[in-house]
């Protein structure tokens, strides 16, 4: 995704104005958690971790990610696990991929 240029921005605003710029990755990950929520009745936490592991991230490389202790997360992904009827991770992740699509990985260019 390319960034507006500031000139670009000024214009467009009218000089004096504020321009906001989402990346559409967030915006697709933003509606993502919201899916999951509704969907499999998971917090907010729960359905970022959920993502998280549908980019490909280990439990512990979401605990580092997020500033948690990896036992935390392992309770959160023991709920998403509950939550979603799976017993398993990799069930878990095939469950997400097919209802929802694979998730970027972190750095990952479109």
């Amino acid at each position: 995704m390319r960034e507006l240029p500031v000139a670009a921005a000024n214009a467009i605003s009218g000089g004096g104005g504020c321009v906001f710029i989402l990346r559409v990755e967030r915006v697709d990950e933003l509606d993502r958690v919201s899916k999951l929520k509704r969907s499999l009745g998971l917090t907010r936490t729960e359905a970022e971790i959920a993502i998280d592991m549908l980019k490909g991230l280990s439990a512990g490389e979401i605990a580092e990610r997020r500033g948690n202790a990896l036992l935390t997360i392992r309770t959160h992904i023991k709920s998403i696990l509950f939550k979603s009827g799976t017993n398993r991770q990799a069930a878990l992740v095939s469950l997400l991929c097919s209802r929802f699509g694979a998730a970027r990985h972190p750095g990952e260019q479109p």
